[in-house]
Formats: structure tokens, sequence, C-alpha cells
């Protein structure tokens, strides 16, 4: 009893230090990817969950990605994609701070999945996402989670999500 009780010990601080480490250098590799990639581009876009981070950007006509997971770091090829502006409009709405937001899909979260935007110069926009809700909603063409939805769906395909189908006059 005393063995399996000083092994669960050890197994519990174990994760407990791989976790911390593990988040710590998404975190890290997040900030410095950001920080190389400023100085070719002006936006830079980072969805987060608890085990991985994907930042996109475009350049061009391309649009590029990279995955961070504890301990690696995976660089996609280039799309060619259509860049949709972020609308002066959506930042408003999106990414409110206030303790009254209301906006489906889109919450005020300190822990979970959120959506950063990091555009050069500027403040770095923050809003929770419920990456569920998002893909099965239809949104007006060109708004934020319109471009999230043509994004996600030119980096990988979300699992049952076809942008083409959801929005058939956009192919």
């Amino acid at each position: 009893m005393n063995k399996l009780l000083n092994i669960s010990i050890v197994a519990f601080f174990l994760v407990l230090i791989y976790g911390c480490s593990s988040h710590s250098y998404i975190s890290n590799k997040e900030n410095k990817l950001v920080n190389e990639l400023q100085k070719k581009t002006d936006t830079i876009y980072s969805f987060s969950s608890t085990d991985l981070t994907l930042l996109w950007y475009y350049e061009e006509d391309n649009l590029y990605s990279i995955l961070i997971r504890p301990f690696k770091t995976k660089k996609y090829k280039a799309v060619r994609s259509k860049n949709i502006p972020l609308r002066k409009e959506d930042i408003h709405k999106y990414f409110d701070t206030s303790l009254t937001k209301d906006v489906p899909c889109f919450h005020n979260a300190l822990d979970g999945t959120f959506i950063e935007v990091y555009i050069k110069n500027q403040k770095t926009l923050y809003s929770g996402i419920d990456r569920e809700c998002l893909f099965d909603n239809k949104y007006e063409q060109n708004s934020f989670p319109y471009k999230l939805q043509y994004d996600f769906s030119k980096i990988f395909r979300p699992e049952g999500y076809y942008f083409e189908d959801m929005y058939p006059n956009n192919r």
C-alpha cells in the first residue's frame, strides 16, 4: 500500500511538471514566432487550446500556417487563398472585453479555447471561442466568423465541416 502511494505521488508530480512545461513551451514558442513573423506581416491569427496553438498569416495571396504542440512545431505548405480583412465593427463586436459581452460562439474566457489577433504596433485582440459552435452556424459573408471558417477550411478541414457546402455561392 505504501509503495502504491509513493508511485501515485511521483506520477502526480511528473504529470504536473510535464503539463506546466509543455504549456510554457507552447506559449514561449508562440511569442517567439509572432515576434519573428511580424517583421514580414502586419496581422497574425492564433487559435489556442490547452495542448496546441495554430498560428496563421497571409503573405500576398498565400496562407501560411504553423502548428505548435508540446515540444513540436510544424510549418505547413502555403495555400493559395484570399485574405478576408477584419472589419472595424467586427473588432468591437467579437473582441469586446466587457463583462456584458453576449455574442454566440465568442465569449470572455480565461481558459479553454481562444482566438487572438496580433496586429503590428497595436493591442492584441483576444476572445474565447466555442469552436464547435463556430462551425455549426452560418455567418454573414466577410464577417470575422466567416473569415475564421474560411481560413480553417484552407488550413485543415475540421471533421464534418465543409465550407463549400455551407456557402455554395462562394466556391
